[in-house]
């Protein structure tokens, strides 16, 4: 049984989404196999390409309701104010996930697609080329290199996560960054040139950030540990500190979002001395640097962008009060934004707003295996 969006067991039968219907196909629990053929049992089921889930459930009563949709709802990118006003869609409609504009505000790196692949646009001109061609494999993650010329993304490889660099015109192959049997997930490239920093870690395990070299001895070595979940590392424009998310150390089990400084063991003593460590916002994730390093934005466990002022003093740190932006249908997936070079503007990508249909019920769907 192949299915890329959820299923419901009742009353026998698998119940799953496929090609735009809902079928059902006979399953021994005590075996754990199908039996027979998939009969659709109802067509024009809505798939939401953004959570991998069609909308559809069941009851013990023998009752099936469904949200009707002739095909995938996506998502479609598109520019807008600090206030969330929109200023203009660009391209077009599609899965999307993890943006990234490039170091001179020229090009737009993002995953597309269903597996992924990562296609790099110009935002001039609002043109589209695909950068990865691996169909086997799912593409994630772009970052660029600071002078615009490399990108690092996220590969999946034997069943875990690898990452992967390749030049951002296009020519040649691409090649793996480090070898390793942990999965890796890359987060950033230092404003220097010097490190790459990544995830390291399943995801539900105690993840921690790392950093690797990109000359001398390439000896990896850790930035963030003994956290739970340490996600979506981003360096400050000057280098000296990192902006990430991770759950929180109190009660409530929540994620927040944390700073601490950025120091490349040179020598053990330097290693030790005085990392800090600062929480800048509760309920939050996806930290993302303004480009002169004095706001943070983050997303808001309740779909809402908003700012937090920053000043750095030495290796001190001041944080000021959340300003609130705006908030919009973002998937529950991927990095949903950027913002421009200039702070003044943001690309987004969020879940298509259409017009609703009733949702259907049918009695008794079971009822033609009944004969």
């Amino acid at each position: 049984m192949r299915s890329i969006a959820n299923d419901v067991y009742a009353s026998g039968f698998l119940i799953y989404w496929l090609n735009n219907q809902l079928v059902a196909q006979a399953f021994d629990q005590a075996k754990g196999t199908l039996r027979g053929d998939a009969v659709s049992i109802s067509g024009g089921v809505e798939y939401d390409r953004s959570t991998w889930r069609a909308s559809f459930t069941l009851s013990d009563s023998g009752m099936l309701a469904y949200h009707p949709g002739t095909g995938t709802a996506g998502t479609r990118m598109s520019w807008v104010d600090l206030a969330g006003k929109q200023l203009g869609p660009f391209g077009e409609s599609d899965l999307y996930s993890d943006l990234r504009i490039s170091p001179d505000g020229s090009r737009l790196a993002v995953a597309r697609g269903e597996p992924a692949d990562i296609w790099i646009y110009d935002l001039k001109r609002g043109v589209g080329t695909r950068f990865t061609f691996d169909a086997s494999n799912t593409e994630l993650g772009p970052v660029w290199s600071p002078d615009g010329r490399q990108i690092a993304f996220t590969t999946t490889h034997d069943m875990k996560t690898e990452i992967h660099v390749k030049d951002a015109n296009g020519a040649g192959q691409d090649r793996r960054l480090l070898e390793s049997p942990h999965s890796q997930s890359v987060d950033d490239w230092s404003p220097d040139g010097r490190f790459i920093l990544y995830e390291q870690g399943e995801v539900a395990e105690r993840g921690s950030l790392w950093a690797v070299p990109l000359s001398g001895d390439r000896k990896p070595f850790p930035v963030v540990q003994d956290v739970f979940q340490a996600a979506s590392g981003r360096f400050s424009p000057d280098g000296r500190f990192i902006a990430y998310y991770a759950v929180g150390e109190g009660e409530t089990g929540t994620f927040e979002v944390y700073v601490t400084r950025f120091v490349p063991p040179v020598t053990d003593s330097q290693q030790d001395a005085g990392v800090g460590k600062w929480q800048v916002a509760n309920s939050a994730v996806l930290p993302i640097w303004r480009s002169d390093g004095r706001e943070l934005y983050c997303l808001g466990l309740d779909n809402h962008i908003f700012a937090v002022p920053i000043e750095a003093r030495g290796n001190n740190f001041d944080i000021g009060g959340a300003r609130p932006l705006f908030s919009a249908n973002f998937p529950s997936t991927g990095i949903p934004f950027d913002v421009s070079r200039d702070g003044k503007k943001f690309i987004i990508y969020a879940g298509q707003e259409t017009a609703s249909e009733p949702i259907r019920l049918v009695l008794n769907w079971d009822a033609h295996f009944k004969h």
